[in-house]
């Protein structure tokens, strides 16, 4: 370290022994933004993810000393690493805590890296902020650099201010690359710049990290627009309307979206079919107790009259929402149709089983399909809003993957790491879901391999033909070894 003229600063040689200790990319990018800026130890902590125009290369500083600086290369791709690496939070900074939950990175927390790694560096004198900046101001104006861009750059109001690293500059000559501009301060040997200049460094762009939704925001209906105005057209017109997917694919969802907007009664199941009844008769019927001979005893049939009766001569029918509608035995059908002349029906069913067609005939038929991947991604992003997650895309790739765009899947995915502080990779890592899973069923190919592999043993064991009876064995293994594999896959 050299001191001239009352500066404090940085040969080029211990420069490179304190970037070669750093092991951090968010400490070689706190560094290097140091010693390739001028930045005062202020205004780093500031910094906040959208003070980087990523576009131009360019460092928006806020404060007292408002102004813009060049990036080089060096630095450009420190940032770079470094937001890929960053932890998504509710944190705007740019520079956050790598323990605990992520913050602000403090002025103490930055001293205390700078001084961990000018002892590793073996640098004699403590490293700090100023050294740095000073650093940066000697080897910027160390051969011909405008004394008005220099002082712009390092946030001097009072050019007059830059003189002593003008005197300091023309002292320094030992092992400092002539900076025509900012891009001659990089550090790095001739041939990895031109190396660089050539790949392209991409940043990530940083996820803020919203608050939790509170408890009474609206259900959320993301990918589902289309398929709720075709049913509220339905409803509107009062044509009982059918929904059918497979177990996940947010029948029920949609059942209690429209239940909370509209205050119809949703029942969960239409089985057994007195119960139902009875759930109805709470609502529409309080006294139907007392109206019938023994509550006990009353059939289905005597309170599904009893209802009719009470809603007879409506000028509009009710809304009743029914999941799980196929559960209904076939012997409950005739029951179940007397209620379509007091009701609007919205039901859900994962299949339409020919032995209810009579019931089928009554509805207008929705088909309900798996979440298209734009929507799965949003479902994501919505679910995980207030969640700090180490690596998103790694979560986000992992859930897409395993749910196949079936809401359950991703709804209880997140839930998984859900009250974790932090979701770190191994945790995003471990998220899984059976529903998501799709299966295929081999079982008849299984059969037919299997009848050929016995037959063809017999027939060459008959014709004597060792050969084939071996190669027929070797099959035979070889199908069992590959189910098992399967299994255990």
């Amino acid at each position: 370290m050299d001191i001239k003229n009352g500066l404090e600063y940085l040969t080029n040689v211990e420069t490179k022994a304190l970037l070669k200790a750093v092991n951090s990319p968010r400490d070689l990018a706190v560094i290097l933004l140091f010693l390739n800026t001028g930045i005062h130890l202020t205004e780093l902590p500031e910094l906040n993810i959208n003070s980087i125009d990523w576009e131009i290369k360019l460092l928006h500083i806020d404060g007292p000393r408002k102004r813009d600086i060049p990036l080089n290369d060096e630095v450009f791709e420190a940032l770079s690493t470094w937001s890929r690496d960053r932890i998504d939070s509710p944190s705007e900074a740019l520079f956050v805590t790598s323990k605990g939950e992520p913050k602000r990175i403090s002025y103490r927390g930055i001293d205390k890296l700078l001084r961990k790694y000018g002892l590793e560096a073996g640098i004699q004198k403590p490293i700090n902020a100023q050294i740095l900046r000073d650093t940066f101001g000697v080897h910027l104006l160390a051969k011909e650099t405008s004394i008005d861009n220099a002082a712009v750059i390092l946030g001097f109001t009072d050019p007059m201010s830059i003189h002593r690293y003008i005197k300091a500059a023309k002292d320094e000559k030992e092992g400092i690359v002539p900076p025509q501009d900012l891009e001659k301060l990089d550090t790095r040997p001739r041939i990895v710049r031109n190396i660089s200049k050539l790949m392209r460094h991409k940043h990530k762009e940083a996820r803020i990290i919203k608050p939790s939704a509170p408890a009474d925001q609206p259900e959320t209906t993301i990918g589902r627009n289309a398929v709720l105005s075709e049913i509220k057209e339905n409803l509107s017109k009062e044509l009982s309307t059918l929904l059918v997917g497979s177990l996940g694919i947010g029948k029920t969802h949609l059942l209690n979206v429209i239940a909370k907007e509209t205050g119809g009664l949703y029942i969960d199941s239409p089985a057994p079919i007195k119960q139902f009844l009875q759930k109805l008769c709470e609502k529409y019927c309080p006294d139907w107790s007392q109206r019938l001979p023994s509550k006990s005893r009353s059939s289905a049939k005597e309170i599904v009259e009893l209802l009719s009766n009470t809603l007879k001569g409506k000028d509009k029918k009710d809304l009743l929402l029914i999941d799980n509608l196929d559960s209904i035995k076939a012997s409950d059908i005739e029951i179940l149709l007397t209620l379509f002349d007091s009701f609007t029906i919205l039901a859900a069913a994962e299949e339409t089983p020919t032995r209810l067609k009579e019931l089928w005939w009554k509805f207008r038929r929705i088909d309900l399909l798996p979440l298209d991947r734009e929507a799965s991604k949003e479902l994501i992003k919505h679910l995980t809003s207030g969640l700090t997650i180490a690596d998103y895309e790694l979560l986000e790739t992992r859930i897409l993957t395993i749910s196949n765009g079936l809401p359950l899947a991703i709804v209880e995915m997140v839930g998984q790491v859900s009250h974790l502080p932090v979701v770190k990779k191994e945790d995003a890592r471990e998220v899984y879901h059976e529903a998501g899973v799709r299966y295929r069923d081999w079982t008849a190919v299984v059969i037919v391999l299997w009848s050929i592999a016995t037959s063809s043993r017999f027939i060459n064991l008959g014709a004597q033909s060792i050969e084939g009876y071996i190669l027929a064995v070797l099959g035979m293994a070889a199908l069992v070894g590959g189910i098992r594999f399967l299994r255990t896959r």
